[in-house]
């Protein structure tokens, strides 16, 4: 007996019910018999209603249906495109990520430009004098689908006033140039100074994108450098008569960009005050996420070519 219930005695001896341990032997041996108070089966007491097992697999099954539904009617709200073109549903990866698509978007929109190069070449080569007409190269429907500069200048306002808020009232160049390179650069136009790729200098845009080591600009059509020198019909290559995007490389850059300090009215007829500002590239290979929290020491840099 002792043996058979070993664990149920040293149990029973550990409660304050019990004082010795011919109590706890006497309890576990009337246990589950006929004359003790310990009964060897179990009541069922009536109940006020309930589920039935039928009600129970119906509820069930309509809250599964329902959730489905509801599933099927997010799918269709969230990708719509994928499920157009065919792309594996079954895949891990299903919804596109936003960096992945705006990485498609321009992929797609660097190859529509030099497809654009190409057609303008062969078109001229049969009519050499058909954009004499024209007064803007976005009238052709080769370039109709080609990113416009003109599309992006109110992010370039907001940008404006976004620095001239950061700036405040502050006249210390070190305490702006603090702000400045923590701050976020989309939408601001800058213009290389110095680069080396050759193309790429005096190309002037709006930047849309930021990223390690390149900066992505829009370039308006038929401008850069040459608009700006003294010369009466200033020569365009085709890629810069359609503009559209470029990448730019921050290694070995140099870019120049401006903030509008003056606090008069748009409408005054005085000549508004910018202070003038040169980003070192080499020097701001850094993610804009990652730039917000660094700090920026001044010391001297002996490795800038100028």
């Amino acid at each position: 007996m002792d043996r058979k219930n070993s664990i149920e005695r040293l149990i029973l001896s550990r409660c304050s019910k019990y004082h010795d341990d011919g109590e706890v032997l006497k309890l576990l041996e009337d246990r589950y018999s006929v004359d003790s108070l310990q009964k060897s089966y179990m009541v069922l007491q009536s109940t006020d209603g309930g589920f039935t097992k039928a009600e129970l697999l119906k509820s069930s099954s309509s809250r599964k249906r329902s959730k489905k539904k509801k599933e099927s009617i997010f799918k269709s709200l969230i990708r719509p495109v994928e499920q157009k073109s065919g792309i594996n549903r079954h895949s891990k990866f299903y919804g596109k990520r936003t960096k992945n698509t705006f990485k498609q978007f321009i992929k797609q929109n660097l190859k529509l430009q030099k497809d654009t190069v190409k057609s303008l070449k062969k078109l001229l080569k049969k009519d050499p004098k058909c954009l004499d007409k024209l007064k803007d190269l976005a009238e052709l429907p080769l370039c109709s689908k080609i990113l416009k500069f003109e599309d992006f200048q109110e992010i370039n306002r907001l940008w404006n006033n976004y620095a001239k808020e950061l700036i405040g009232t502050t006249d210390s160049i070190t305490v702006m140039t603090s702000k400045l390179s923590t701050c976020e650069f989309i939408g601001a136009f800058v213009e290389v100074t110095h680069s080396g790729c050759i193309n790429n200098i005096g190309q002037k845009g709006i930047i849309i994108w930021e990223s390690q080591h390149n900066i992505i600009i829009v370039v308006p059509r038929a401008g850069g450098w040459r608009s700006d020198i003294s010369v009466t019909n200033p020569k365009y290559s085709y890629s810069e008569l359609i503009g559209g995007l470029r990448i730019i490389n921050k290694e070995g850059t140099r870019f120049k960009f401006r903030v509008n300090v003056d606090s008069k009215s748009p409408t005054s007829t005085e000549e508004p005050c910018y202070i003038e500002f040169e980003i070192i590239g080499d020097r701001l290979m850094v993610r804009s996420i990652d730039r917000a929290n660094k700090k920026f020491k001044n010391h001297a840099v002996r490795d800038i070519e100028l």
